[in-house]
C-alpha cells in the first residue's frame, strides 16, 4: 500500500545548468544574483542540484531583459564548458548527432521539459521545440530561440562548421529587427509559423567533431545515467550508494564519509544500514572501482595513468596495486588479455 501522506518529491536539475545561465546573462550585459534567486545553490558541489522552481526563478530573472533579441543572445554565450558533466557528455561526442542523441537521452540532468524532437525529412531533419505555453521560464518565445538556438551554437563550436540552417520557423509573431536572427540561423528564417522547428541538412549529423574524447564517451555516459538515477532518486540503499560513487568518483570525493555526507547520513549511520543489508562500502566501492577500471581498460586507449585517475586513484602506483590484488594481472597485462575483449559494457 503507497503511503499517501508522504510529501511528493521536488524536482531537482543539477546546478551546473543554473551556473551556466548566469555566464550567459553577464557575457549578454545581465546581472543576476543566483545566491538569492536559488539559494540552494552550493558553489562547492560540482555535481549538486537544486530544485526545479530556483532554476525557473533564475531563468526567469535573465529573461525579464527587455531587448528582443534576448533569446539569441542567451543561445549565442550558454557555455558549454561551464556546464559540468553535461558538457564533458557532450564534447565526448564524435559527431554532432551523437552529442543530439546524448542530449535527448540525459537531457533530464538539466531540463525537465523535452528541450527538442528530430524528425526525418528525406535529405533534411527537423529539430523541433515542443516547449509548453505559457512557458514557466519566462517569455516563451526568447526561451523557444534560447532552447533551439544553443544546439546549433553548440554544434558549430565543435565542429568548426558554419551549419547554416535549411530553415529557421517560429510561432512568435516576430521581433521588430528580424536581421540578427537571419546573421545568427544563416537561412531562412520564417516567424508567425505553426511550429518552433530548425531544419537542418541530415548530413549535418556526420560532421565530426573536433577534439573530441569519443573513447571516453561510455564513461561519461554511465556517470549521466548515475546523474538522471540522482534526480530520480531510489529508496534502494545500494542505488543510492552506488549512484554516489559513480558521481564521487568523478569527482574525487568517493570516501564512506563522502559519500553518507551525499545521502544525507552520518558515516557511522550508513556502515550500519549496509551491515544490514549484508555488505560494507569497502566492498560496494571496490566493485565499482574494478568494474570502472575494467571497462577503461577494455573499451578505450586512455593511458594507464588517466584510468587510474577516473578510476579514483591519486597515485598510479597505488591503482596497480589494488589491480593486480583484485585480478592477479597489472593492468596493462588485463588490458592484453582475452577477459578484456570480453568485458561487457
Amino acid at each position: 500500500m503507497s503511503d499517501v501522506s508522504r510529501p511528493p518529491r521536488t524536482l531537482l536539475v543539477s546546478s551546473r545548468s543554473i551556473v551556466a545561465m548566469a555566464q550567459a546573462a553577464h557575457a549578454a550585459g545581465i546581472q543576476v544574483d543566483i545566491t538569492v534567486l536559488a539559494p540552494s545553490h552550493d558553489p562547492e558541489d560540482s555535481s549538486g542540484t537544486v530544485p526545479l522552481d530556483q532554476q525557473m526563478a533564475v531563468c526567469r530573472a535573465i529573461l525579464g531583459d527587455p531587448r528582443e533579441t534576448i533569446g539569441l543572445e542567451l543561445a549565442m554565450h550558454l557555455p558549454l564548458e561551464s556546464t559540468g558533466l553535461w558538457g564533458f557528455l557532450l564534447c565526448s561526442s564524435a559527431t554532432f548527432g551523437e552529442m543530439l542523441s546524448r542530449a535527448r537521452r540525459y537531457q533530464r540532468i538539466v531540463n525537465v521539459f523535452e528541450e527538442f524532437a528530430i524528425e526525418e525529412l528525406g535529405e533534411n531533419i527537423a529539430m523541433t521545440c515542443h516547449h509548453p505555453d505559457p512557458s514557466p521560464f519566462g517569455p516563451r518565445e526568447h526561451v523557444v530561440i534560447w532552447l533551439l538556438g544553443h544546439w546549433l551554437a553548440w554544434g558549430r563550436q565543435l565542429s568548426g562548421h558554419r551549419m547554416p540552417v535549411v530553415s529557421a520557423t517560429f510561432q512568435w509573431k516576430g521581433p521588430c529587427n528580424p536581421k540578427p536572427f537571419k546573421r545568427f540561423f544563416g537561412g531562412h528564417v520564417i516567424f508567425g509559423h505553426t511550429r518552433d522547428a530548425l531544419i537542418l541538412p541530415k548530413k549535418y549529423l556526420e560532421l565530426p567533431f573536433r577534439g573530441s574524447t569519443p573513447e571516453l564517451g561510455a564513461l561519461f555516459e554511465s556517470y549521466a545515467a548515475a546523474a538522471v538515477s540522482k534526480l530520480t532518486p531510489s529508496d534502494d540503499l545500494l542505488v543510492q550508494v552506488q549512484t554516489a560513487l559513480l558521481e564521487g568518483l568523478l569527482t574525487g570525493k568517493s570516501a564512506e564519509s563522502d559519500i553518507a555526507a551525499r545521502l544525507g547520513m552520518t558515516s557511522r549511520t550508513l556502515h550500519r544500514r549496509l551491515a544490514a543489508a549484508g555488505t560494507h562500502f569497502r566492498r560496494l566501492r571496490e566493485d565499482m572501482v574494478l568494474k570502472r577500471a575494467k571497462t577503461l581498460l577494455s573499451r578505450t586507449v586512455v593511458p594507464l595513468a588517466e584510468v587510474s585517475f577516473l578510476s579514483g586513484f591519486s597515485e598510479p602506483s597505488s591503482f596497480h596495486r589494488a589491480f593486480r590484488r583484485w585480478t592477479g594481472m597489472t593492468p596493462a597485462e588485463w588490458r592484453e588479455s582475452p577477459q578484456a575483449r570480453n568485458t561487457p559494457d
